[in-house]
């Protein structure tokens, strides 16, 4: 039994030359018999997209979850719903994940496509950079067993939560975080991340490529604050690469071929 399914909540418009929206994903422990759940926040861009003056009444929904609910949950609410404008996709198994709450996160991050709602200035909250990561790596088509997000290495009797992590034959070989270089914390964040990186290698005996992933062009971050440029620096010092936005596709995809997937067996 997988640890975890997701169905994606998708508003169909009534016109065939938009595309469904997918506006929410619903996560399924069928171990536990629980749901969680998670839903846009910016419906007006739904309206845009499906030109929908009426959307369905899903917008009142806040409870994530967990939420009890019957064996075969997600499977009978895929089978059972009438055509209409709300669609619920058949169930898909996932990776195994430390939490719920991780697993909510990656899925709706890779599945949920719509920007944030503006705020009453008309701001948007920036999505984080490991997020933004997340999203492309779910979208790379990772087999199971060859990827974990937030993968745990044990440090003696510490754990060490690393947030992207890949494996061959069930031993981690590559290592990603992210980092937007543009934001205010950026000196911080790459400074912390050095530290999980320099305890890694020091207390693990893996043979781990350590990668930094800028969510900015090669073109964007060189303006970036003589502050992190000088961060950036000891990245150096431990071995640890740079990849920028625009190159970040072929370096997952080469990081794909090279990890396949893990025997379920072998990698519980």
């Amino acid at each position: 039994m997988p640890d975890y399914q997701f169905s994606a909540i998708k508003i169909v418009p009534q016109s065939a030359r938009r595309e469904p929206v997918a506006v929410g994903v619903i996560l399924y422990d069928p171990k536990k018999g629980e749901i969680y759940r998670r839903f846009t926040d910016n419906w007006d861009e739904v309206r845009r997209r499906t030109g929908l003056a009426t959307l369905p009444d899903i917008r009142s929904i806040t409870e994530e979850g967990p939420i009890g609910v019957g064996d075969g949950y997600l499977a009978g609410l895929s089978a059972n719903q009438f055509p209409d404008t709300l669609l619920v996709t058949r169930p898909s198994n996932l990776m195994p994940f430390d939490t719920p709450r991780d697993a909510l996160e990656w899925t709706f991050e890779a599945h949920v496509g719509l920007p944030p709602r503006a705020g009453d200035d008309g701001s948007r909250p920036c999505r984080s950079a490991d997020a933004m990561l997340g999203g492309r790596i779910a979208a790379m088509g990772f087999a199971a067993g060859s990827y974990r997000h937030r993968y745990e290495f044990r440090l003696g009797s510490l754990p060490l939560r690393f947030p992207h992590v890949f494996l061959k034959d069930g031993v981690p070989r590559d290592a990603l975080f992210a980092a937007s270089v543009a934001s205010r914390s950026a000196a911080n964040a790459i400074r912390r991340r050095i530290c999980d990186v320099a305890s890694i290698k020091r207390w693990h005996d893996a043979d781990v490529a350590f990668r930094m992933c800028a969510v900015e062009s090669r073109h964007d971050a060189e303006r970036c604050a003589s502050a992190v440029r000088e961060t950036m620096g000891l990245l150096d010092k431990w071995d640890i690469g740079v990849v920028y936005w625009d190159d970040i596709g072929d370096v997952l995809a080469k990081i794909r071929d090279d990890v396949p997937p893990v025997p379920t067996a072998q990698f519980r």
